[in-house]
């Protein structure tokens, strides 16, 4: 026995066995490994917070792979299974994604870039940048990285796009157009961004185009035109007075609903909040509360006697003032909203888009010019509720009356 422990034969099975061990050690944890990336690739695509990591990991890891129950699922060694792991993991990931997408993007005939900043959750400056190309003969969007800038201003994000144009080795040559939301800032005709791009210090093409975002553009010029009307100020004031009285109390918002539903209401709904970042808000603010002025008037009514506020805003939408600039918002915003929809799609070619501006801008001239329709069809409702020689009128509505003055 003795001398058989050293026989060559024995010796070398052993190793085999050891051999194969180790290699299928090592299989397990390349595998394990391997589903570590793909877990954290979850994580970045459906953005989980980093933290969520460990617990993904432990919740696969307990599921089974066989019908005998014997074999689980294999996520590797516990020392990658952190928020610092997973953080190492997306960006080794994203900067092999990248170096596909870039090669692609410089195979290109061409490119152009689209970017937009913003402030973060940590009130850090970062910029988003898009890049359009084609590939197999088509048209794509893909998404090419997010940036930190000093500010928000021209300089410094010029600067950050010539800065990554050259890190990335995108060639200036194929670098045919540039997209923003449009603000002066990125189409400044003087000093924007995109003139800065096609001449100067930092040009990368003289010949690139400029376009901006439609919707955006539509959304800045209407508000622009409002800021023009200090009536049309004050009113804009009253919507987020409504929806904050609402917004800030449960009980308020509780004891709303009960009103919608006493009034016949199909369902309790909410007043919706003029936000300034949201394209759609202001319509769909003016649209809500028009539908609910009955249960408004009546919550108001009941309520100026113990609130302040509550007098006031009732003060306000028993005004004729209010309820006629609501009408003309009502009407002007079914439009607007629409077109700015239209104008979202993934796909807007030249002909749809200019069809569509065109529509509206008939569909606001009947509606607001037309002799027939002067200031929409809902004010016209209203004004034939109108006593020109009383000092007030019944107002009404499907879902109630009150009186306006």
């Amino acid at each position: 026995m003795e001398e058989h422990k050293f026989a060559v034969g024995h010796v070398s099975k052993q190793q085999r066995d050891w051999q194969v061990a180790e290699e299928n050690s090592l299989l397990k944890e390349r595998a394990g490994l391997i589903n570590l990336f793909h877990k954290a690739y979850e994580v970045a695509k459906l953005n989980i917070p980093l933290w969520h990591f460990p617990d993904m990991c432990l919740s696969d890891e307990s599921l089974f792979l066989d019908d005998d129950l014997t074999t689980r699922f294999n996520l590797g060694a516990e020392a990658y299974r952190n928020r610092n792991a997973c953080r190492d993991f997306i960006r080794f990931l994203s900067g092999v994604l990248r170096e596909d997408l870039l090669t692609a993007v410089k195979a290109s005939p061409a490119y152009a870039l689209g970017v937009d900043e913003s402030n973060d959750v940590g009130n850090i400056e970062e910029m988003v940048i898009y890049a359009w190309f084609i590939l197999d003969g088509k048209p794509c969007t893909r998404f090419l990285g997010l940036v930190p800038i000093l500010d928000g201003g021209a300089e410094s994000i010029t600067q950050a796009i010539f800065d990554k144009v050259k890190a990335w080795e995108l060639p200036p040559s194929t670098f045919v157009a540039f997209g923003s939301d449009g603000c002066s800032v990125m189409t400044g005709a003087d000093n924007g961004v995109a003139v800065r791009l096609r001449r100067g210090e930092l040009c990368l093409n003289s010949y690139m185009l400029a376009f901006h975002c439609m919707a955006h553009k539509l959304q800045l010029s209407a508000r622009g035109a409002s800021k023009d009307i200090p009536f049309f100020t004050a009113f804009e004031g009253t919507l987020h007075a409504i929806a904050s009285y609402f917004n800030r109390s449960a009980k308020r918002g509780a004891r709303f609903a009960e009103i919608q539903l006493a009034l016949g209401f199909q369902g309790a709904t909410t007043v919706h909040s003029d936000v300034v970042t949201r394209w759609l808000s202001k319509g769909e603010s003016a649209e809500s509360i028009f539908k609910l002025l009955p249960a408004l008037e009546k919550e108001f009514r009941t309520q100026s006697k113990d609130c302040v506020i509550a007098a006031t805003l009732h003060k306000e939408v028993t005004s004729f003032t209010f309820l006629a600039t609501l009408a003309f918002h009502k009407d002007l915003f079914d439009k607007l909203n629409k077109l700015s929809v239209s104008l979202q799609k993934d796909t807007v070619d030249f002909e749809f888009a200019m069809g569509m501006v065109q529509s509206c801008k008939k569909g606001l001239q009947t509606l607001y010019i037309a002799p027939e329709t002067p200031g929409g069809t809902t004010l016209k409702k209203i004004l034939r509720m109108v006593d020109a020689e009383a000092d007030s009128f019944v107002f009404k509505h499907e879902q109630g009356e009150y009186s306006v003055s």
